[in-house]
Protein backbone atom coordinates (compact mmCIF):
# COMPACT_ATOMS: atom_id res chain seq x y z
CA UNK A 1 0.00 0.00 0.00
CA UNK A 2 1.40 3.35 -0.99
CA UNK A 3 0.90 6.48 1.01
CA UNK A 4 1.69 7.98 4.32
CA UNK A 5 0.43 6.68 7.63
CA UNK A 6 -1.78 8.98 9.62
CA UNK A 7 -0.21 10.72 12.57
CA UNK A 8 -1.62 10.29 16.06
CA UNK A 9 -2.93 13.85 15.83
CA UNK A 10 -4.74 13.09 12.55
CA UNK A 11 -6.27 9.94 14.01
CA UNK A 12 -7.41 11.89 17.06
CA UNK A 13 -8.89 14.63 14.88
CA UNK A 14 -10.76 12.09 12.73
CA UNK A 15 -12.13 10.36 15.83
CA UNK A 16 -13.27 13.66 17.37
CA UNK A 17 -15.02 14.62 14.13
CA UNK A 18 -16.72 11.22 13.83
CA UNK A 19 -17.66 10.96 17.50
CA UNK A 20 -19.12 14.46 17.94
CA UNK A 21 -22.50 13.64 16.34
CA UNK A 22 -22.81 10.40 18.35
CA UNK A 23 -22.16 12.27 21.58
CA UNK A 24 -24.68 14.97 20.64
CA UNK A 25 -27.32 12.36 19.77
CA UNK A 26 -26.68 10.50 23.03
CA UNK A 27 -27.19 13.67 25.05
CA UNK A 28 -30.35 14.55 23.12
CA UNK A 29 -31.82 11.04 23.53
CA UNK A 30 -32.31 11.53 27.27
CA UNK A 31 -33.84 14.23 29.42
CA UNK A 32 -31.70 17.38 29.86
CA UNK A 33 -28.62 16.85 32.07
CA UNK A 34 -29.28 13.14 32.46
CA UNK A 35 -26.62 11.90 30.04
CA UNK A 36 -23.94 13.93 31.80
CA UNK A 37 -25.05 12.69 35.22
CA UNK A 38 -24.23 9.07 34.33
CA UNK A 39 -20.90 7.37 34.91
CA UNK A 40 -18.39 7.16 32.06
CA UNK A 41 -19.24 3.47 31.54
CA UNK A 42 -22.97 4.15 31.20
CA UNK A 43 -22.35 7.09 28.87
CA UNK A 44 -20.14 4.80 26.81
CA UNK A 45 -22.96 2.24 26.55
CA UNK A 46 -25.39 4.89 25.34
CA UNK A 47 -22.92 6.07 22.70
CA UNK A 48 -22.12 2.49 21.70
CA UNK A 49 -25.82 1.78 21.19
CA UNK A 50 -26.16 4.84 18.96
CA UNK A 51 -23.04 3.88 17.03
CA UNK A 52 -24.32 0.32 16.60
CA UNK A 53 -28.03 0.95 16.00
CA UNK A 54 -27.92 4.43 14.53
CA UNK A 55 -29.74 7.25 16.26
CA UNK A 56 -33.12 6.24 14.82
CA UNK A 57 -32.63 2.68 16.06
CA UNK A 58 -31.69 3.85 19.56
CA UNK A 59 -34.65 6.24 19.67
CA UNK A 60 -36.84 3.17 19.07
CA UNK A 61 -35.82 1.89 22.54
CA UNK A 62 -38.42 4.15 24.16
CA UNK A 63 -38.96 1.98 27.25
CA UNK A 64 -35.23 1.50 27.88
CA UNK A 65 -34.49 5.20 27.49
CA UNK A 66 -37.35 5.97 29.90
CA UNK A 67 -35.88 3.61 32.49
CA UNK A 68 -32.46 5.24 32.06
CA UNK A 69 -34.02 8.67 32.50
CA UNK A 70 -35.72 7.53 35.70
CA UNK A 71 -32.39 6.08 36.89
CA UNK A 72 -30.65 9.36 36.18
CA UNK A 73 -33.38 11.28 38.00
CA UNK A 74 -33.00 8.99 41.01
CA UNK A 75 -29.23 9.41 40.90
CA UNK A 76 -29.50 13.20 40.70
CA UNK A 77 -31.97 13.12 43.62
CA UNK A 78 -29.54 11.18 45.81
CA UNK A 79 -31.41 7.85 45.60
CA UNK A 80 -28.43 5.70 44.64
CA UNK A 81 -30.17 2.42 45.55
CA UNK A 82 -33.16 3.32 43.39
CA UNK A 83 -30.88 4.40 40.57
CA UNK A 84 -28.96 1.12 40.75
CA UNK A 85 -32.22 -0.83 40.50
CA UNK A 86 -33.39 1.23 37.52
CA UNK A 87 -30.10 0.90 35.63
CA UNK A 88 -30.36 -2.85 36.23
CA UNK A 89 -33.86 -2.76 34.74
CA UNK A 90 -32.48 -0.86 31.73
CA UNK A 91 -29.87 -3.60 31.28
CA UNK A 92 -32.64 -6.22 31.51
CA UNK A 93 -34.66 -4.37 28.87
CA UNK A 94 -31.64 -4.27 26.56
CA UNK A 95 -31.06 -7.99 27.13
CA UNK A 96 -34.63 -8.74 26.03
CA UNK A 97 -34.26 -6.94 22.70
CA UNK A 98 -33.40 -8.38 19.30
CA UNK A 99 -30.23 -6.26 19.40
CA UNK A 100 -28.93 -8.38 22.30
CA UNK A 101 -29.16 -11.64 20.40
CA UNK A 102 -27.61 -10.10 17.29
CA UNK A 103 -24.53 -8.51 18.84
CA UNK A 104 -23.10 -11.26 21.06
CA UNK A 105 -20.49 -10.42 23.69
CA UNK A 106 -20.65 -6.71 22.86
CA UNK A 107 -24.26 -6.68 24.10
CA UNK A 108 -23.28 -8.62 27.22
CA UNK A 109 -20.55 -6.07 27.96
CA UNK A 110 -22.90 -3.13 27.39
CA UNK A 111 -25.56 -4.64 29.66
CA UNK A 112 -22.98 -5.37 32.36
CA UNK A 113 -21.67 -1.80 32.25
CA UNK A 114 -25.20 -0.34 32.31
CA UNK A 115 -26.07 -2.57 35.28
CA UNK A 116 -22.93 -2.00 37.36
CA UNK A 117 -21.58 1.36 36.18
CA UNK A 118 -18.17 -0.35 35.93
CA UNK A 119 -15.94 -0.85 32.92
CA UNK A 120 -15.32 -4.39 31.75
CA UNK A 121 -12.74 -6.12 29.58
CA UNK A 122 -13.27 -4.93 25.99
CA UNK A 123 -12.61 -8.46 24.75
CA UNK A 124 -14.69 -10.31 27.32
CA UNK A 125 -18.33 -11.09 27.93
CA UNK A 126 -18.93 -8.52 30.67
CA UNK A 127 -18.66 -11.00 33.52
CA UNK A 128 -15.76 -9.05 35.03
CA UNK A 129 -17.88 -5.88 35.57
CA UNK A 130 -19.06 -6.23 39.14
Amino acid sequence: MNGTALTDQQVGDLFACSFAPVLSEARASLQPMHFDSMSDARRFVTCDLIFNLGNAGWLGFVNTRGIIDRGCHALRSGDTAGAHTLFGQAADALAQSAWYSEVGDRAKRDCAMMRTSNWCDANGDGSDAS
